[in-house]
């Protein structure tokens, strides 16, 4: 068993992917850091506030993006699974299309 208590899962997920996957790893630790971007602007009331972040996230999605293309591209040339990166690779887009459409261009 690699936990006791249910909270320990998570970290030990990461662990065994840190030695199978260290790519996958990191592309989910970028994910996670857009997604908690995209719920801090979901949360952030409509002002210029909520605007500049949108501008930002906007700017750290596409970051994020690229940073992963270089994952995928270095999975690729490693020969290991590029599965998850492509997934994440996806719904940041995803979530950057919609920050720029919802909060960005109002539509």
């Amino acid at each position: 068993m690699l936990w006791t208590d249910p909270e320990q899962i998570k970290q030990s997920k990461k662990i065994v992917m840190g030695f199978s996957n260290p790519l996958a790893v990191k592309a989910n630790e970028i994910f996670d850091g857009a997604f908690e971007l995209a719920a801090k602007l979901k949360e952030t009331p409509d002002s210029a506030e909520r605007t500049g972040m949108a501008t930002e996230a906007n700017h750290k999605f596409k970051v994020a993006q690229k940073m992963l293309d270089g994952l995928l591209k270095q999975a690729k040339s490693e020969g290991k699974a590029t599965g998850k990166i492509i997934e994440r690779l996806a719904q940041i887009k995803e979530m950057n299309e919609n920050v720029v459409n919802t909060y960005l261009l109002g539509i």
